[in-house]
């Protein structure tokens, strides 16, 4: 008897040791090597994020890793948000860690919405999804609007230079009119819109120079995912000195450069001289005088035979 409730003694204590040691570790697992998932390790693999070491120690501390990598929290939910739930949401999230899904549909009730979040670790069915083998749809899951408990983010477009900036001159004179070209394209998962593109300039080296030099702007561009744009501007000089160029956007009101932007310096000289018109000799006609025929008449009769 002493002998099987010393079993049963050891047995209890190896479970709850187990027990103890937490289910889940959000060091994410590289993708090449992982099959069954932390929820957190979905959501890295689905936007190719980078790494998780050091960022947060459950899912529910994920939003500072995910604006860091471009993402931007918004205040209602979106399909193909992260959805990041607190421990203490209920409807079977984590009461320790929390969760992170990815917002699926969206049903709006009155009051609140009713969402479906795909993530891993959730229930069954399971299917395999972006390396991950236990990957399945969470329904059935309600936010109230006015007050929402879980933060939702989104993958917000990444605009850069494609191709560099390039001026049709860099001596041009004065009352000449350059062109400026580049290409932009959005690498992110988002589309962006841009209020306004242009080569962005100044008379001087750098932005605070009071005079503008800017090119003509292209404006209200949408770029979904992958698309590029090619902008072409001109500008008239006007002043001779040194100048610069370079590819600027505004976006939700605010100026920015973009990433993988070159500058260019020109410098704008006076205009040559017109030249000078040269004085063509008037050329005087002269009036010859017509020669008069005489008929001249023999003073005798021609001899006769």
């Amino acid at each position: 008897m002493r002998s099987i409730l010393a079993v049963v003694a050891v047995f209890l204590a190896v479970f709850l040791y187990v027990v103890s040691i937490p289910v889940q570790s959000y060091q994410a697992t590289s993708p090449e090597h992982l099959s069954w998932c932390q929820c957190v390790d979905y959501v890295r693999n689905r936007f190719a994020l980078g790494p998780t070491r050091g960022w947060f120690s459950g899912a529910a501390d994920m939003g500072p890793y995910l604006e860091a990598q471009g993402f931007a929290r918004i205040h209602e939910p979106q399909v193909g948000a992260v959805a990041v739930f607190p421990p203490w949401f209920g409807a079977g999230i984590d009461t320790v860690y929390g969760h992170a899904g990815v917002v699926q549909q969206i049903e709006p009730q009155e009051g609140r919405w009713k969402l479906t979040v795909r993530g891993a670790r959730q229930t069954v069915p399971e299917w395999v999804e972006h390396g991950c083998s236990n990957i399945s749809d969470m329904g059935h899951v309600y936010v109230a609007m006015e007050q929402p408990n879980v933060a939702f983010y989104i993958a917000r477009g990444r605009l850069v230079v494609a191709e560099p900036l390039t001026l049709s001159s860099v001596s041009p004179f004065t009352s000449e009119t350059i062109q400026a070209s580049f290409a932009v394209q959005n690498v992110g998962q988002q589309a962006i819109t841009l209020d306004m593109l242009m080569a962005g300039g100044r008379r001087g080296s750098h932005w605070d120079s009071a005079e503008l030099a800017d090119f003509s702007a292209a404006t209200a561009i949408v770029l979904e995912p992958g698309h590029m744009y090619h902008y072409v501007g001109a500008r008239s000089i006007d002043a001779t000195g040194d100048y610069f160029a370079e590819p600027a956007v505004l976006i939700d009101g605010t100026w920015s450069q973009i990433e993988g932007a070159n500058r260019i310096t020109y410098t704008a000289q006076a205009a040559p001289p017109m030249p000078t018109a040269t004085t063509v000799p008037t050329l005087t006609a002269t009036i010859v005088p017509t020669a008069t025929a005489v008929l001249i008449r023999p003073t005798s009769d021609p001899p006769t035979e």
